[in-house]
């Protein structure tokens, strides 16, 4: 009977089910300790009057917590940094990891060059941020960021405009960083979709670049959203890369303008986590500013929530469009 309990794979099944539990108790317990840690912060227990004046007060304090500035204590800055820096990332990001994965499955040959390119990706994925963040600064910023100056800048010369920290290297480290990422969970969707199916397009005369163009990759999307999602999530916590390529603890104003392109992308920027760590470890009093620091972190989470949100819908989006683009043919 015990020869047939495992032979039925029930430990197994227990023991995936506990791990699941274990995983989620500790995720749920993270989250519910920083909700409780954060959700009394601005509550004005001194003042006196009716509960609807204190809930009225509260709210307002959060108000003015997230769309305050920096200097009168607020975070609005850092949201607007981590959300333009996760954008422009993602625009960067996504064409390049979605075609290197379309070259690795669908053009290269197998051989051991292709085996060594990928363990070479997914080593890339284990390498330290911090690499990433003094690459980005010698490459993007002094190479890069020099070469623009001295072609399109000249006469601002000696004082940088690209050979600086600014949102534009932010948002090209935070791309190379999340780039395995996406070319990993991209590549296993385009494998993921049956042979046949290519192969019943070929039959039918189609060209290898019209099935990739117009079958392989969109079936392969809802793969790509979930790749995108994986790489909004890192990067929005990021602290170590990015201060070596323009996240401060304090922009000097935001990186908007009223002319085109409206966005200054050379312009240094905060961001939640950045905020989260100076408030955290380099404030003069820690214990005022633990408060407002799981208010910070819970804020974070909420924006990290909401961006892989509108991915999510937008991948069930896809995958309902394709499902009724199969059964209309």
């Amino acid at each position: 009977m015990l020869r047939n309990w495992f032979r039925q794979g029930t430990p197994w099944i227990w023991l995936n089910a506990g791990a699941v539990a274990l995983s989620l108790l500790l995720v749920g317990g993270l989250l519910a300790f920083i909700l409780l840690q954060s959700i009394g912060v601005f509550w004005p227990g001194d003042m006196s009057g009716h509960i609807g004046t204190k809930l009225l007060q509260y709210l307002a304090n959060w108000w003015q917590f997230l769309s305050g500035s920096s200097s009168d204590g607020g975070i609005f800055p850092a949201i607007l940094g981590t959300v333009l820096m996760v954008l422009l990332m993602s625009v960067l990001v996504t064409p390049l990891g979605v075609l290197a994965a379309v070259y690795l499955h669908e053009y290269a040959k197998e051989g051991p060059l292709l085996r060594v390119i990928r363990v070479a990706v997914h080593n890339l994925a284990g390498v330290p941020s911090i690499v990433f963040g003094v690459f980005g600064l010698g490459f993007f910023v002094y190479f890069l960021g020099g070469s623009i100056d001295s072609l399109f800048y000249r006469d601002s010369l000696p004082t940088p405009t690209f050979g600086a920290p600014g949102l534009l290297w932010v948002s090209l480290t935070l791309a190379l960083l999340t780039l395995p990422v996406v070319i990993v969970a991209t590549e296993q969707g385009l494998a993921g979709i049956p042979k046949n199916l290519r192969l019943g397009c070929f039959a039918l005369g189609a060209t290898k670049a019209e099935v990739i163009w117009k079958i392989v990759l969109p079936q392969a999307s809802p793969a790509m959203v979930t790749a995108l999602m994986l790489a909004i999530a890192r990067a929005a916590g990021e602290v170590a890369p990015l201060v070596f390529v323009g996240v401060v603890k304090s922009a000097p104003s935001l990186p908007l303008s009223s002319e085109f392109p409206y966005l200054q992308l050379q312009q240094k920027i905060t961001s939640l986590s950045m905020h989260i760590y100076d408030a955290g470890l380099q404030s003069p009093n820690a214990q005022l500013a633990e408060p407002l620091v799981f208010a910070s972190a819970l804020v974070l989470i909420t924006l990290i929530f909401i961006l892989n949100l509108m991915a999510y819908r937008l991948r069930k989006r896809l995958n309902s469009r394709y499902r009724q683009r199969a059964v209309e043919e």
